[in-house]
């Protein structure tokens, strides 16, 4: 078999029990879970050749996390096999704009000497897809998952799910990346407006008119498969 391209793609998702209410002492403990899946794409849809999962607990302080959050979990993850450091710098980006987003600083933190911890579930996605040539044992898998496939019916997002996404305003990623619909690039310069970037709520972004005409479409994120919600629901 003959390896012809590669790509990687990264998502996340994160949950906390409750609001990251935090004092400058307290503890925030991301309990993380990381995914590599491997997969092999050919012209028909791609398949799954296997996974591996890592967890792992990092703690730091709300006042390091604030200051100093730079680097925090690649030490973490780039202990994994197989992992990319080009695409996890940027994902580890995105994780921090969105817990700084989501943090809310006591003002009387410096008086207050009691400590709390707050915990937070961070699950990381890699994605390892690798482009191959295929041979007539692998012709003959793709066929049989074609014809399961037949018939199967696409579902839209609700008006209400589309109308929910958020923009996405986070200039230095959007400078770097592109949209994995169009393929474009994000063309956005600070202060500019940035409504025409669209964050679902697996953490994938994409052009406004790309996403909201594949959701009247599919419900599903066109990368991982994350589901939002239909009109059937």
């Amino acid at each position: 078999m003959v390896d012809v391209s590669g790509r990687i793609s990264s998502h996340f998702l994160m949950r906390t029990k409750e609001q990251l209410k935090m004092k400058h002492k307290d503890i925030l403990r991301f309990d993380v879970t990381v995914t590599i899946r491997h997969y092999a794409h050919y012209v028909a849809p791609r398949f799954m050749r296997g996974s591996t999962s890592s967890q792992t607990s990092i703690p730091i302080t709300c006042e390091r996390f604030l200051e100093n959050n730079h680097g925090f979990l690649l030490s973490v993850i780039c202990s994994l096999p197989g992992y990319v450091p080009e695409s996890l710098i940027q994902l580890e980006r995105r994780i921090v704009f969105e817990v700084q987003r989501d943090l809310e600083v006591e003002s009387n933190s410096c008086t207050d000497s009691k400590c709390r911890e707050f915990s937070l579930a961070l699950d990381i996605f890699i994605d390892v897809v690798q482009y191959e040539e295929r041979d007539d044992e692998e012709d003959a898998m793709i066929e049989i998952e074609e014809s399961m496939q037949q018939g199967v019916v696409m579902v839209p997002a609700s008006d209400e799910a589309i109308q929910s996404l958020k923009a996405f305003t986070d200039s230095s990623f959007l400078k770097i990346e592109k949209c994995n619909i169009c393929m474009d690039k994000f063309e956005v310069d600070e202060g500019d407006d940035q409504d025409d970037v669209l964050s679902m709520p697996c953490n994938h972004v994409f052009h406004r008119e790309c996403i909201v005409k594949w959701l009247q479409t599919s419900h599903t994120c066109p990368l991982c498969r994350y589901p939002m919600p239909t009109a059937y629901d």
